[in-house]
């Protein structure tokens, strides 16, 4: 079900849409989604007719579609009016509207991109790999945190601590499936990190470079290396035990 709002730019000193964008806004719900990760879209149509909407195609910001996510409609003055409509329309349930308020509240992290958010376990994030520190909120039905992604394409050795490549890469955390991470059901389990899609092609910045961070590749799991000893292995996070910036991790577990 989509509630959709005509709009045109009428190109204000202040519009952040490309020249002569015309449309409709619309919400949005992604089924293999937690009630979450809704959102209102933009679909550029060809004429202002309601049933252009079909042919039509989703407004892209780097490459992803541009959104005004649930936890920013929720807690942004500026949406209110977004708000009322939705609640009219019961697009939005009361209750999970007052527990992102709340969540909002106590998060020092999230913020208004999406992609910043992971909202389930097998939910899709961006990375760009020259970034040294990458942080993500979760936010689910029941709690938020998050996590710390930091230095995962870092070459640290020599002091020079920096990523050896750039690009924009397509993540997401699943239950490994390497028989030495086999465990019992009772127990929490190992996650890895899977290299959905290569978002932007992957360039080496440093010249004759000697590939002790492996280059990831779609499709693949994710590969890690010690700065210490050129030891490659699957970026593995035992969540029985995880690290402090991997803990919040167990809020996707429990929901």
């Amino acid at each position: 079900m989509r509630t959709r709002v005509p709009f045109k730019n009428r190109e204000y000193s202040r519009a952040r849409f490309p020249p002569s964008s015309r449309g409709f806004l619309y919400y949005h719900q992604d089924p293999s989604l937690p009630p979450t990760a809704t959102e209102i879209r933009f679909r550029l149509t060809p004429t202002p007719d309601p049933t252009s909407f079909s042919t039509g195609s989703d407004l892209l910001y780097n490459s992803s579609p541009w959104s005004i996510p649930l936890h920013t409609l929720v807690t942004v003055k500026l949406y209110a009016g977004f708000r009322a409509q939705l609640i009219a329309d019961r697009l939005i349930d009361p209750a999970l509207m007052l527990t992102l308020q709340h969540a909002w509240k106590g998060c020092t992290i999230m913020t208004s991109r999406g992609p910043s958010v992971i909202h389930a376990l097998d939910h899709a994030f961006e990375i760009d790999l020259q970034k040294v520190h990458s942080q993500y909120s979760i936010l689910t039905t029941r709690a938020f945190g998050s996590i710390n992604l930091s230095a995962l394409f870092v070459d640290s050795r020599g002091g020079l601590r920096k990523s050896p490549y750039a690009g924009r890469l397509l993540l997401r955390f699943e239950r490994s499936p390497l028989p030495e991470h086999v465990r019992a059901a009772s127990r929490p389990p190992v996650l890895v990190l899977r290299v959905l899609k290569v978002l932007s092609p992957i360039e080496i910045l440093i010249p004759g470079y000697d590939m002790h961070k492996l280059p990831p590749i779609e499709g693949e799991l994710l590969w890690t290396t010690s700065n210490s000893r050129a030891r490659h292995r699957v970026l593995a996070i035992d969540m029985e035990k995880p690290i402090l910036r991997y803990k919040d991790l167990r809020l996707l577990l429990e929901e």
